[in-house]
């Protein structure tokens, strides 16, 4: 259960990190245009 738990975080931590990273990118998209 807590090896379930843990693996919950460790995916929400990747989702939030990948969404801040596309939102950079979209940022420096935006900048080059």
């Amino acid at each position: 259960e807590f090896n379930i738990e843990k693996l919950q975080l460790v995916e929400a931590e990747k989702r939030k990190i990948r969404q801040e990273y596309e939102k950079k990118e979209k940022q420096v998209e935006i900048r080059k245009k």
